[in-house]
């Protein structure tokens, strides 16, 4: 949403004032009502749970009635046809299986990415508060406030960039993409993007990799 608009606009939706930053009371506030800045804590499922809720997969329980039936129709034509009427029966049972088995297999490996992502976490972020530029924890960030960013460090959360100066980002963790994304604070979007072209916008987690920038956080945790 806020890569479709310009900075001012971006600081006007946040109330805030670049050179200001949010006060330390509005920031207090701010968090009161929104939470801290972290990834919600989830524990993941068993492997044999997620399993089981892909073959409860509506699609899937199509495909296994279509499977029983088949069944049924080779047994009632058992006579005639033999274990040739089993073939069916034996390819959408496979064609299930497979299918919750891969479900099983991205859903595992997007907890285990959602892992990465929290050890990946920042530490600490420098914000701009009350006119000082200060080191806060990452989880006391909220929406709105000025968050400074050099290379070497991580995103402490997304942020709609307001200044950038020949800053780079590795989004690999994201969008798998091994080269460093060039960011543009100027630059206006329009439509729906993609993560790996919103190059107005940082991202969680991410390292900065060459340059600086500043920007405001639009969303936490």
């Amino acid at each position: 949403m806020f890569e479709n608009k310009n900075v001012k606009e971006t600081l006007s939706s946040f109330s805030v004032d670049a050179e200001r930053g949010l006060s330390q009371e509005e920031a207090e506030l701010r968090q009161k009502r929104d939470g801290h800045n972290k990834l919600h804590e989830k524990r993941g499922d068993p492997w044999y749970k997620i399993f089981w809720d892909n073959i409860a997969d509506p699609m899937t329980l199509v495909l296994a009635i279509a499977a029983i039936i088949s069944l049924v129709l080779a047994i009632l034509n058992w006579d005639k046809e033999g274990a040739e009427g089993l073939a069916d029966v034996f390819i959408i049972f496979g064609v299930v299986l497979i299918n919750a088995l891969i479900g099983t297999i991205q859903e595992m490996k997007a907890e285990k990415a959602l892992e990465a992502l929290k050890k990946m976490s920042a530490p600490t972020a420098t914000v701009r508060r009350d006119g000082k530029i200060i080191e806060v924890p990452a989880e006391d960030l909220v929406v709105g406030d000025i968050v400074i960013l050099e290379e070497g460090r991580t995103v402490p959360a997304d942020l709609r960039l307001i200044k950038s100066f020949s800053l780079k980002t590795d989004e690999s963790s994201l969008t798998g993409e091994s080269l460093p994304v060039e960011k543009n604070a100027d630059c206006v979007l329009s439509g729906e993007s993609g993560v790996g072209d919103r190059i107005n916008e940082v991202f969680m987690s991410t390292p900065v990799v060459y340059g600086r920038g500043e920007g405001v956080v639009v969303s936490t945790g």
